[in-house]
């Protein structure tokens, strides 16, 4: 696809002149173009770099699930079907787990009698014909079953739970869980229509699930058991069907502080356990973030705070929208930022499994742009650092952004400041439904998928960010009328180019791993003609070993990549 570039025109002279024609490609991937409306994605890997990618679409009138396989060569996989694949009709809700085997299993529940179904999207791009054609009753019961989530069995099966309301007359809301096998039976070890995890007096809601790594699970909610507010418990159920007898009978409380602890997340602390964290109100004026670590063997982590460990309590609200593992037995936790006044901005914040926090206290800010930043989520790059994706209001309309956070808590200074902007149009959804959805590649980079509004609906976009932060596109070679001559070079670099206006700009240099060799410009330069020289050294000064080097240029909301080779 692409983009004009608003007339500026950047020149290198290498001993000769490099010409940037006036538009740069941006491969936005289209996962799906249909009539009607896709949203509210979920995306899970397939094992191989690619993503089986799932959504609620309309192009048929009753919301339904369409899902479709993204390949780690940023192509829709040519055996499925091009629009993707009906798995499911009359849908409320939905959530997906990977088969293990490049597939997937779709849970929902229905839209009229909000009972629970699940079915298998295979690798191939078809719907696992042994399964029932109409998807696996995993639970019918009275009244409504919501909030579906769905993790791995491990074995090529799911576990499933959900909010139940069928004891409304008696302990309203409870949680239940029901286990499906690679095969489409429901495991008969686990009770018919669901296990009751947790139905204590009053309601538990907005369950939370994550795989123990021993065919079993652990799972997090809000509780009001303890009154009108809402606490945080959890439990955890065995790959046999009934809840841990080591636990707790109703679960283990995990807070239990003063107003409410709502909307928890959840990851493996890689030992069996969990780290759970949620929004908290306990400081009766607004919302802060808080974690705690329940072990294997239902304890809390040893040196954590009574009632969780603050990530951050600034002022104003803190809203919590993602966590994710650390690989190193703790968590990075994202949110939505109001500490600098009405608008949202963007923090994080990583706790390790024995509790201390090595970022910055109360977070570290990701972008603080002007107007809004909000709905941020992220995952683990499998490099060490973090991805973060969210929706953008800095410009008309609202845009998605992208950003990476190094191990050590500071923002990539490779990439530009405030993220990188994904859309142009201006056209991303503005509501919780449009959240992006992000997933690591194997190879350090990260798969981002959103759902893109324009002037017939919504749509479902994907694209391929590397681990240096920019659209991984084919760079130019030398037939486009993006080059550079000669090549290789030999000595200084001088880049020449012209602004049509004030910008940011950024220019820096790398290696084809993505990592930063140097910055040469990070500065708001005013409109016209300027000149950056490089002395083929690195960010310390030191030469650069002979090789092939890629060229990193943004300004105006643009951004364009060369390939140069030194030769010393």
């Amino acid at each position: 696809m692409n983009r004009h570039l608003a007339g500026w025109v950047v020149t290198c002279a290498l001993a000769a002149t490099l010409v940037v024609p006036a538009q740069a490609s941006w491969v936005q991937v289209p996962v799906c173009t249909a009539s009607g409306i896709q949203y509210g994605m979920r995306m899970v890997p397939d094992g191989s770099g690619g993503a089986i990618i799932a959504w609620t679409d309309t192009r048929n009138g009753p919301y339904q699930i369409f899902a479709q396989h993204l390949l780690s060569s940023d192509a829709v996989d040519p055996s499925w079907s091009s629009s993707g694949i009906m798995v499911a009709t009359n849908v409320d809700g939905f959530d997906i787990a990977p088969d293990g085997a490049g597939g997937a299993i779709v849970a929902w529940d229905t839209g009229s009698a909000f009972d629970v179904y699940a079915h298998h999207v295979l690798a191939a791009g078809t719907l696992d014909s042994s399964w029932p054609s109409g998807g696996q009753v995993l639970a019918v019961a009275p009244d409504n079953q919501i909030e579906i989530r769905a993790v791995s069995d491990g074995a090529g099966g799911a576990i499933v739970t959900w909010q139940d309301y069928r004891n409304s007359l008696t302990t309203g809301w409870d949680i239940y869980a029901q286990k499906v096998l690679s095969s489409g039976v429901v495991d008969p070890s686990w009770p018919t229509n669901g296990l009751a995890v947790c139905a204590s007096a009053l309601d538990q809601v907005s369950p939370a699930l994550v795989s123990d790594g021993n065919g079993g699970a652990i799972i997090a909610w809000e509780d009001q058991r303890n009154g009108t507010d809402a606490d945080i418990f959890a439990h955890h159920l065995l790959g046999s069907g009934a809840v841990d007898p080591t636990w707790p009978a109703t679960g283990k409380e995990l807070s239990a502080a003063a107003d409410y602890q709502v909307n928890p997340y959840i990851v493996s602390d890689g030992s069996a356990g969990a780290i759970v964290a949620w929004t908290d109100y306990r400081s009766g004026t607004d919302a802060d973030v808080y974690a705690m670590r329940v072990t294997a063997s239902g304890a809390l982590g040893q040196g954590w705070h009574n009632n969780g460990e603050v990530l951050s309590n600034a002022a104003s609200d803190q809203e919590l929208t993602d966590l994710t593992s650390d690989g190193a037995g703790g968590a990075v936790a994202v949110w939505q930022d109001r500490r600098n006044g009405v608008d949202y901005d963007i923090y994080a914040a990583r706790i390790l499994g024995t509790s201390s926090t090595p970022w910055t206290a109360d977070g570290v800010a990701v972008c603080t742009a002007s107007n809004q930043q909000v709905f941020p989520h992220l995952t683990a790059d499998g490099a060490g650092g973090f991805a973060l994706g969210w929706q953008d209001f800095r410009n008309s309309g609202v845009d998605l952004y992208v950003h990476r956070l190094l191990a050590t808590g500071s923002v990539d200074p490779s990439w530009p400041p405030g993220g990188h902007r994904v859309t142009f149009q201006g056209q991303m959804g503005s509501s919780q439904g449009h959240e992006p959805a992000l997933l690591p590649d194997g190879s350090g980079g990260t798969v981002v998928a959103w759902d893109d509004a324009c002037s017939s609906g919504c749509n479902i976009l994907a694209m391929h960010l590397t681990a240096m932060g920019r659209v991984d596109v084919p760079l130019a070679d030398e037939s486009s009328p993006f080059r550079v001559l000669p090549n290789p070079v030999r000595g200084s670099a001088l880049f020449s180019f012209r602004l049509m206006g004030e910008s940011r700009t950024w220019l820096s240099v790398h290696d084809l791993q993505g990592r930063l060799v140097s910055v040469l410009l990070n500065e708001r330069l005013p409109g016209g003609e300027h000149h950056v020289k490089w002395e083929m050294r690195d960010q310390t000064g030191r030469p650069v070993a002979s090789g092939v080097y890629v060229v990193r240029f943004e300004a105006e909301g643009h951004t364009l990549m060369r390939r140069i080779v030194a030769v010393r």
